[in-house]
């Protein structure tokens, strides 16, 4: 992932509900648009929406909606077995120790982060 390659974005959203869209208000909806495309250093290139529910479906239903079709974008080895990939362990623990140990040897960086 580089700012060249840009950033690509699977967004799951099962077990949504109605809730969900008291939050999308005209305001807050600005604001995600504009931290996401302008605020953050990098480029999206890709945002795949799956597992959507009935009312997302009709919001999103330009978007990509089958994670069939993820395979045509991600390899399989890079997607966990729920959107039928072969990565085993998605949980970045082990990453976050890693992390750690290289920012306690940089003292001028500051404090350690703590997870």
């Amino acid at each position: 992932m580089t700012q060249i390659n840009g950033l690509k974005l699977i967004h799951d959203f099962k077990d949504t509900s109605l809730h969900y869209l008291m939050h999308c208000t005209p305001p807050n909806l600005y604001l995600l648009k504009h931290s996401a495309l302008d605020c953050l250093p990098g480029r999206f290139k890709e945002i795949h929406i799956i597992n959507e529910s009935i009312v997302f479906k009709a919001a999103w239903s330009f978007f990509l909606s089958d994670p069939e079709e993820l395979f045509d974008y991600f390899p399989r080895s890079v997607l966990p077995p729920e959107y039928g990939g072969h990565l085993e362990d998605t949980s970045t623990d082990g990453w976050i120790r890693k992390a750690n140990k290289w920012h306690e040897q940089d003292t001028a960086a500051g404090q350690c982060n703590f997870y």
